[in-house]
């Protein structure tokens, strides 16, 4: 600056004001970036262990990711294994009901799948758990639910529709007022829809299970 005229070294002064802010700046954000960069962790942390186990359990772990999902939406949530006597015949894993309505309950069925969408066998069998409904209620349930997490080896963007290739099973499962959910659905929905609209949709449609905007 020895050499600079007046006005030369009153815009150096300002550029080195402005380096300086800038850096603070810099660091400030730095400093946000990071903060909000652990939060995420510990909340993607959380999810994982929670709400997105839909898209990746299986068996107990399925059910018990699946029985807090129905929970969060406002049914009542029996775990059927847990109501059974020894020597009583397994029945289906969940039951709900319907707050708003006592007569209102529905068979659950869950079941995770490393290569497959889901299996139509596992529609014959629920008709076993709906004959002991029968037995047990003196009427038929309210709504038969087959949800199914799968295909888990491909990543949940890459799977199709639950049951995607066995259209006129899910018709006939829709015609015993079945509802086929699977499991990338219910996530969806858990994420972009409020709990009134998930439980009603679940209560009024049958078929497969579709939610509009998602």
């Amino acid at each position: 600056k020895e050499w600079m005229t007046p006005e030369e070294r009153s815009l150096a002064d300002e550029i080195e004001s402005l380096e300086a802010e800038k850096a603070a700046k810099i660091a400030q954000l730095d400093s946000e970036i990071l903060d909000k960069e652990i939060s995420l962790a510990q909340l993607r942390q959380e999810v994982n262990s929670g709400t997105r186990g839909l898209l990746t359990e299986q068996g107990d772990a399925l059910v018990e990711k699946v029985e807090k999902a129905f929970q969060d939406i406002g049914f009542g949530v029996t775990d059927m294994d847990s109501e059974l006597e020894p020597e009583q015949h397994k029945r289906e894993d969940l039951r709900l009901t319907d707050p708003d309505d006592p007569d209102w309950e529905a068979l659950v069925e869950i079941k995770g799948y490393g290569r497959s969408d889901g299996k139509t066998s596992d529609l014959q069998k629920m008709q076993r758990y709906v004959n002991f409904y029968i037995s047990e209620k003196d009427r038929l349930p309210s709504k038969i639910i087959y949800l199914v997490n799968g295909p888990i080896d491909v990543t949940p963007s890459q799977r199709g529709l639950a049951l995607g290739t066995a259209n006129d099973d899910v018709r006939e499962f829709k015609n015993s007022n079945g509802l086929v959910i699977g499991t990338t659905t219910l996530y969806k929905a858990l994420c972009s829809k409020s709990p009134e609209e998930i439980r009603k949709s679940i209560i009024d449609e049958t078929g497969r299970w579709e939610v509009e905007g998602i």
